[in-house]
């Protein structure tokens, strides 16, 4: 695992995850709660061949129509719940990895960490927030932020990919 990368997408990963997953309980609400014909309207618009669903074929008489619409509404949203949390699974993975080596960081190099790689600032920024927190004298460079930093990723590193 790239841990720059995973650090730089954690944010984005973690709102994939969250996103997702509440997309996928609401749709898991609306079958434990909703009859066949609630399903049918609230997920009316939705595309059905979106997930690979085949069509439904011969459905010449209006009732068969409705019966099969009924069918393939109520399947397709449990197929879409399926996908969504597999989907996720590897994403999930990842963060949780990733949290975990963040864990075994110390208080200076996880806020380094934070600062530089999740939350993207400038290492002025980074300098100035990290003096203003941890330090009263005896500030702290640039350069030796950065030094932080490649140890903080080196300990990760040795976490994740061993």
């Amino acid at each position: 695992m790239d841990i720059n990368k995973a650090l730089k997408d954690l944010k984005k990963n973690k709102g994939k995850i969250e996103t997702t997953e509440e997309r996928c309980n609401y749709w898991q609400e609306c079958l434990d709660t909703m009859s066949d014909d609630e399903i049918a309207r609230e997920f009316i618009y939705q595309q059905l061949d979106t997930y690979g669903m085949p069509k439904a074929k011969n459905n010449n008489s209006p009732v068969e129509k409705e019966v099969v619409m009924h069918e393939v509404t109520r399947e397709t949203v449990k197929q879409w719940i399926k996908d969504d949390l597999s989907r996720i699974r590897p994403i999930k993975q990842e963060v949780k990895q990733i949290e975990i080596a963040l864990g075994s960081l110390t208080e200076e190099e996880n806020y380094v960490i934070d600062c530089k790689c999740i939350d993207n600032w400038k290492w002025v920024q980074v300098e100035i927030s990290f003096n203003e927190k941890f330090r009263s004298k005896d500030k702290i460079t640039i350069e030796q932020l950065r030094k932080i930093k490649l140890k903080a990723i080196e300990k990760m590193n040795e976490i994740v990919n061993t």
